[in-house]
């Protein structure tokens, strides 16, 4: 199964990982570097298995254990409403421009927070916003 991000999710990319906004639930989340990585090619690969293969190849963990981590975090990730089901038509670019040496793994990681935004600009044109003085 392919995976796109949901439409109502806005990432925000950061030195550190990045922030993710669901528009739907108003709930952010924040993602580490290895989270973030696996978030992106998760919609770039047509399985669970060429994810787990992808970050077999880019950082230093053993075939179980990537594989278990795509799938687990995959999961994690749908059931928050972050990722939703593709068909392979929809898949974002190809993942194999990883050069270099094999990195250090760490377990990623999806931090939500559970305080909910109350007010969300769509736009910096909402007319709702208060004018700056």
């Amino acid at each position: 199964m392919a995976w796109k991000a949901n439409e109502g999710v806005v990432c925000t990319e950061l030195e550190e990982g990045a922030v993710l906004l669901n528009m739907d639930s108003r709930l952010y989340y924040g993602l580490d570097p290895v989270g973030l990585e696996v978030f992106n090619l998760a919609q770039s690969v047509e399985n669970a298995e060429a994810l787990g293969g992808e970050l077999e190849a880019r950082f230093e963990v053993d075939r179980e254990q990537a594989h278990s981590t795509a799938a687990s975090f995959v999961s994690q990730l749908e059931k928050e409403g972050l990722l939703v089901s593709a068909d392979g038509s929809e898949l974002a670019s190809d993942p194999s421009n990883q050069d270099g040496p094999r990195r250090p793994f760490s377990e990623p990681e999806l931090i939500r927070h559970d305080e909910p935004l109350h007010d969300v600009a769509i736009s910096p044109f909402d007319p709702q916003l208060p004018l700056a003085e």
